[in-house]
């Protein structure tokens, strides 16, 4: 049998000719069932030939599944035979709806499962019985359905508190429980031993916690809660177990803050707990563990990945709506350039416009920072949310908010006017007179007012020039920054200078904002012979 064995590595040469895989199959019936190192070698080869996306199509039409099977039937406590054939069946069915229907209807899930119940304490067998069943139910849309006569979710679960220790086998096991998990009602789920709670218990203390420094398995952790939380919101059990760890969610944010979908799911997480009448607790733990400053940075890494984006800017729209000190944790972290940039390279996205202004409008509210909004070019990034979104009226309502508070500042005042933003604001108070119309009059009243006050040269709108200048560095930063310096052109992930590209529309927006700037300049700086000086007071409250 070893001498077979050896000579029928040449049947690797004869598949890569592709015409004759379909002899190659129909001789491997042939070969002795009874030998298990034979048909360890019969799976494994199948595994390696499936996965050209080419040869499986002739593999299966050969009778590929029934010779997997029968290995996987023959030799049942033969861990090789059965990790060999899960990989084999997994790969067959990988991106296949076509093959995996037909896996289910010739009885493929009893043999996976059957591999699991024998082999459960190796890590291997369960690992790669995951893996065949997540790419069954990725691709075959009655599968959920058939698997939950199975009674899988408990099968599940107990192999992952068996394998706790093994990275790949808590990874593929989310995966699996992902697919299970309902939209809605996921008292659907409760028909296995394991409440929805007592699953994110045991994710969060057998995945997360055992593997903070694997991503791929935080990722997956991270999903199937952002899942369970979202199928069920009232549900008091299971977000009291995540209010419980939320310390745990937002280590894996900072340990893993290259990784988008990490990111995206944990502002979720965070954005379902601070609805829940724990807000002020978890913005705390935001504080407390620094992670704001993650959220900037990842900001600035994921500007071109709208969903991220999103979530990122919503959570830090509710940590500076919290108070003036988590504002300044904001402020102290360069985020507010950051989400200025946001707004600026997602102007076609209605979501991230209407938190971006919300962000804004919370951090206007308290007078040591609108200076700094107005310097990191945020009227223009408001103004050209309105513009575009005149119908939307949450939009309107946090822009007209914003701008109500930052027009107090004479040069932020100024820059309405220069933006074209006073016929904006206007239209949105005659769309919306209930909730915007007063606030637009006020903005109206403050920028004629700063304009009247430019006409005359008062000595104290020439420090003006000076916010001028802090204004020009700032947006220059953010110009360089959105071109892709070297810090944000290639970062932890690899990611080329191509996938920063702004489009055509941001481009032009950069022009339009380098001719404000000559034109601020003009009202500014048109006598050459004054002799500019700034106050202290002025250099601790543009800080």
């Amino acid at each position: 049998i070893k001498a077979e064995i050896s000579s029928m590595a040449s049947l690797d040469q004869l598949v890569a000719q592709r015409s004759c895989l379909d002899t190659v199959i129909r001789s491997i019936r042939s070969f002795p069932g009874t030998d298990a190192a034979m048909q360890e070698w019969i799976c494994n080869a199948l595994a390696r030939w499936s996965c050209d996306e080419l040869n499986r199509r002739p593999i299966v039409k050969n009778g590929g599944f029934e010779i997997i099977m029968s290995a996987m039937n023959r030799h049942p406590t033969v861990a090789n035979v059965q990790i060999q054939g899960c990989r084999a069946l997994g790969n067959l069915c990988y991106d296949s709806e076509k093959n995996s229907v037909l896996l289910r209807e010739v009885g493929g899930v009893s043999v996976i499962l059957h591999a699991i119940h024998t082999c459960q304490i190796i890590e291997d067998v369960f690992s790669k019985a995951c893996y065949a069943l997540t790419t069954l139910l990725q691709n075959d849309p009655h599968g959920v359905e058939y698997m939950s006569n199975y009674n899988l979710i408990n099968i599940i679960v107990e192999g992952m508190r068996i394998n706790n220790g093994g990275a790949t086998a808590q990874r593929l096991g989310c995966a699996v429980l992902w697919h299970l998990v309902p939209v809605a009602k996921p008292e659907k789920i409760t028909s296995s031993n394991y409440t929805t709670a007592e699953i994110i218990d045991i994710v969060v203390n057998y995945s997360m916690i055992c593997h903070l420094d694997d991503s791929s398995v935080q990722k997956y952790s991270l999903a199937l809660l952002a899942k369970c939380v979202i199928a069920d919101p009232d549900d008091r059990k299971s977000l009291k177990i995540i209010h419980e760890v939320s310390n745990w969610v937002i280590l894996s944010m900072k340990v893993h803050p290259y990784e988008p979908y990490i990111m995206e799911d944990g502002c979720t997480l965070l954005l379902h707990l601070m609805k829940k009448k724990s807000k002020e607790k978890v913005v705390n733990m935001i504080t407390t563990l620094k992670l704001e400053g993650v959220l900037v940075e990842s900001l600035w890494e994921h500007r071109d990945s709208p969903p991220i984006v999103e979530s990122i800017v919503a959570v830090l729209a509710e940590v500076a709506g919290h108070g003036l000190e988590e504002a300044l944790c904001i402020s102290s972290v360069r985020g507010i350039p950051a989400i200025v940039s946001a707004m600026m390279a997602n102007i076609n996205d209605v979501h991230i416009q209407r938190q971006g202004c919300l962000c804004l409008s919370h951090l206007s509210l308290h007078k040591e920072l609108r200076a700094s909004v107005g310097c990191a070019g945020g009227i223009y990034a408001i103004v050209d949310a309105m513009r575009f979104y005149p119908q939307i009226r949450g939009i309107q309502e946090h822009a007209i908010s914003a701008l109500v508070n930052l027009a107090t500042v004479q040069y932020n005042a100024a820059m309405i006017s220069l933006s074209d933003g006073i016929p904006i604001v206007e239209k949105a108070g005659n769309i919306y007179p209930d909730q915007c119309q007063n606030s637009a009059e006020t903005i109206l009243k403050l920028t004629e007012k700063a304009n009247r006050s430019a006409g005359r040269r008062r000595p104290g709108l020439l420090h003006m020039k000076y916010r001028y200048s802090r204004f020009t560095t700032s947006l220059h930063d953010i110009f360089n920054q959105q071109r892709g310096s070297s810090r944000y052109r290639r970062g932890k992930t690899g990611q080329s200078s191509g996938q920063h590209k702004m489009h055509e529309h941001t481009r032009n927006q950069q022009r339009e904002r380098f001719n404000l700037f000559d034109s601020l300049k003009q009202i500014f700086d048109d006598d050459e012979t004054t002799v500019f000086q700034k106050s202290e007071s002025d250099e601790t409250n543009f800080h």
